[in-house]
């Protein structure tokens, strides 16, 4: 169970890493006699873009990683892989 918690962590810890750099959200702070108002704004339209950024550029490799005639791309014309029949 604890394995699984810190993987989220990671997870998580990188997710807001990589959303900091990509602009999707900001951090400010304002210091006060006694207090600290730390104010966190949230971009959402940044994060929708690159949202649908990233689902493009995913189709795209996918689409390309796909062969044109059908066949298997480990698969040659005498019908073996590439390691055989040589």
């Amino acid at each position: 169970m604890s394995k699984i918690f810190r993987v989220l962590m990671v997870l998580a810890l990188v997710g807001a890493v990589i959303g900091y750099f990509r602009n999707w959200y900001t951090v400010s702070r304002l210091d006060e006699e006694q207090y600290i108002n730390l104010n966190v704004k949230i971009n959402r339209q940044r994060v929708r873009e690159d949202l649908q950024r990233a689902a493009q550029r995913a189709q795209s490799v996918a689409g390309q990683a796909q062969p044109d005639d059908g066949a298997s791309p480990a698969t040659e014309q005498n019908g073996y892989g590439p390691y055989y029949g040589q």
